[in-house]
């Protein structure tokens, strides 16, 4: 047979679900969870067993938890969270979803519903201090530096990224401590950021929740709830940002009366400018205990650089150890 002449081929769609040979540690991690499930979905972790049984060519990472668990409890519903492997197309995705509602309604044996929510990413920004004594190696200060810094981005490597994982300060500090014998002790502070992608132009409401209690501003009068810069309409021109009242009193008195001061709630968030002057003295709240932040009906115009969000920071209470929860991944 001759082939027809000026036939061309291309690809349609790359290939997905190949995978390497699964090895020793993530057999250790996942033959006890697939043998106890028998076939049969009945737990949280039944769930995730026997999707990554048949779909693990798709994922790297899965949390299930029960309605029971939820934030907001949602009896007989069961949440699960997936981490897609690398350069899954849009329809692959879609498929798999698909294939895991068949599967679920094959194994389940009562009648749960299946949702899926997508995973939650909580930033971790350390600021690490050390004591360093030169006599003590033929290093440089910024070659220490150096080896400060690698330490660090190889702990959170290795300890972040994905669910159920877990930040702690202590392990951090011993590792940099180890890091070379000049280095004579260290110290860090923690603070986490969510990333929000506002509507450029339109009035929204937004509620941010953190894995972790947020340091009580009353403690000290510091921000310990912040935003990144952005622009509004009230100023005037002027970048500005969200932080945490820094006064327990406000004025309340009109042009041309007595000032007249009364307390305020400390976990009022206010609108500053770039010059330091409150704009708005009352944008939202946030909770210290539950670690969610509430900004009210916001208008954000533009956001400088080259970027669709805006960051807000938090303080936790509790730089020890900060926990990922259900569907929420700590991230360097």
């Amino acid at each position: 047979i001759i082939p027809p002449e000026n036939v061309s081929v291309f690809t349609k769609e790359g290939s997905a679900g190949g995978i390497d040979k699964e090895g020793i540690e993530s057999i250790r991690k996942n033959a006890p969870f697939q043998f106890a499930a028998q076939n049969r979905m009945v737990t949280s972790d039944d769930y995730s067993s026997l999707i990554l049984k048949k779909y693990s060519a798709f994922i790297k990472d899965i949390q299930s938890w029960g309605g029971e668990d939820n934030p907001e409890p949602d009896y007989g519903t069961v949440f699960t969270s997936i981490v897609w492997s690398d350069n899954i197309s849009a329809t692959t995705i879609a498929n798999t979803r698909q294939g895991i509602l068949d599967l679920s309604d094959q194994f389940q044996i009562a009648s749960f519903k299946l949702t899926f929510t997508d995973p939650v990413v909580t930033y971790i920004t350390t600021e690490i201090y050390y004591q360093f004594n030169p006599s003590l190696t033929g290093l440089s200060s910024s070659n220490v530096r150096g080896l400060v810094s690698n330490t660090v981005e190889d702990y959170f490597s290795e300890n972040t990224g994905k669910f159920s994982q877990t930040f702690r300060q202590s392990n951090l500090l011993t590792r940099v401590d180890a890091t070379e014998p000049s280095v004579l002790s260290s110290r860090a502070n923690v603070i986490l950021s969510r990333r929000v992608i506002p509507q450029l132009g339109f009035t929204k409401s937004y509620q941010i929740k953190f894995p972790a209690a947020i340091r009580d501003p009353s403690l000290a009068p510091v921000a310990t709830v912040y935003s990144s810069n952005f622009s509004h309409f009230l100023g005037q021109g002027q970048s500005v940002f969200i932080r945490n009242s820094l006064s327990s009193r406000i004025k309340v008195s009109s042009p041309g009366e007595d000032d007249i001061f009364e307390t305020r709630a400390s976990n009022i968030l206010e609108m500053v400018g770039s010059d330091g002057n409150v704009i708005l003295d009352n944008i939202g709240s946030y909770d210290t205990v539950l670690g969610t932040v509430t900004i009210d009906s916001l208008k954000i115009n533009s956001i400088p650089g080259n970027v669709n969000y805006i960051k807000i920071f938090a303080v936790p209470a509790n730089q020890s150890v900060i926990n990922s929860v259900r569907n929420n991944i700590l991230q360097y």
